[in-house]
């Protein structure tokens, strides 16, 4: 047993440098990934638009999530809301029931906000 014990030592080091890299190595492919996605969803036209300006809270979140509710998982939704609450209150709503905003664009006295639908919402 201790001549097995030396061997796990001596391996020790290979071991966990080679699990080390596997998870470098999946991170790093992780991460491209990921901004390969964000790449995408930069440049993706939206599959559907809603214009809410002039929409009070909350009627802009129920308004923005029965059209969510249409749509197919992955799919983006443009949204364009006023200053002040609505674009306060409605992304991080959004982020409660499981969707992304993927961003948040400024216009004149209002946002375009890019929305991915999540899975289970």
């Amino acid at each position: 047993m201790g001549d097995t014990g030396g061997r796990l030592f001596a391996a020790a080091p290979f071991v966990f440098g080679a699990v080390t890299l596997h998870l470098l190595t999946n991170n790093q492919a992780s991460r491209q990934a990921l901004m390969n996605q964000e790449r995408a969803d930069s440049t993706h036209e939206p599959d559907a638009e809603l214009d809410l300006r002039g929409v009070i809270c909350p009627y802009n979140f129920v308004k923005t999530k029965l059209k969510l509710e249409t749509m197919e998982a992955g799919q983006i939704l443009a949204v364009i809301l006023d200053e002040g609450e609505p674009i306060a209150n409605v992304p991080q709503s959004l982020m409660n029931e499981g969707h992304m905003v993927l961003r948040q664009e400024p216009l004149s006295q209002s946002y375009r906000l890019m929305i991915r639908k999540g899975r289970s919402a």
